[in-house]
């Protein structure tokens, strides 16, 4: 993500200028960063050896946020004289990502334990194996952290996931502040098959397959989802079932919970 006022390198944005197959060095490459066709920074692109590209060494102003174009203008032996436009998306320093404080009470700490349960407080930062997008931001700043989830869509299936505990027979009427201890495993493995369900929902839409020479390649992170999904829904099943039994009255009619 890059945030007003930052520092742009080669990791930011860059453009790397090829004849044929081959990387080649040009001798001008100027770029101009604009919105709405108002320019606010020109310059010539400073070239990177490590990955031969050529990027804009240049600090953004604070205040320049939302959608942006840099305009790359190129002259190039073999290639020759070319334009070309790259967009990108500059956030606000006050960009809400992860706001607890709508929250309270019980509510905010089922929030907390479920993003927990998913690993996902910031998971740029922690849980996965490429650096952070930005390591020397301040991480630790809850507005500034990079979630999967939103702290609304969290509630969204904690609130599914007491409606599952409440509706499994004999019904119950437990709320955020009366659910017993003994069923947070069932009510927090609810919520987790709520919230993988929701992200294969969102990666259904990005799955693609494309041709490589005689090769072809799937790109299909739904399905990896959904066998969470399934790991998850699963769990669920079996211990809401066993606590029902060892926590609730049961009334039956024909071997059937009423």
């Amino acid at each position: 993500m890059i945030f007003e006022g930052s520092k742009l390198d080669v990791n930011s944005l860059r453009i790397t200028i090829y004849s044929g197959t081959n990387p080649v060095t040009a001798s001008s490459v100027k770029y101009n960063i604009n919105q709405n066709s108002v320019s606010y920074l020109t310059g010539d692109g400073t070239y990177d050896v490590g990955t031969g590209a050529y990027y804009p060494d240049v600090t953004l102003p604070l205040g320049l946020v939302n959608s942006t174009n840099i305009d790359w203008t190129i002259i190039a032996s073999g290639v020759g004289t070319f334009t070309t436009r790259q967009t990108f998306t500059i956030y606000s320093n006050n960009l809400v990502t992860a706001n607890t404080d709508i929250f309270s009470g019980k509510t905010k700490e089922y929030i907390t334990l479920l993003r927990y349960a998913l690993r996902d407080f910031n998971p740029d930062l922690y849980y996965r194996f490429n650096p952070a997008i930005d390591p020397e931001r301040n991480y630790t700043d809850n507005y500034k952290q990079s979630v999967i989830w939103q702290d609304q869509e969290l509630y969204y299936y904690l609130y599914l996931a007491l409606s599952d505990v409440n509706s499994k027979p004999p019904l119950t009427k437990y709320t955020f502040d009366t659910l017993p201890a003994q069923y947070m495993q069932s009510f927090m493995a609810s919520a987790k098959y709520q919230a993988v369900a929701s992200k294969a929902l969102n990666w259904a839409a990005e799955d693609y397959v494309f041709n490589v020479g005689q090769s072809t390649v799937s790109i299909e992170r739904q399905d990896k989802y959904m066998r969470m999904y399934e790991v998850y829904f699963a769990q669920y099943q079996t211990l809401i079932e066993q606590t029902k039994k060892a926590t609730e009255k049961f009334v039956t009619l024909r071997g059937k919970y009423v």
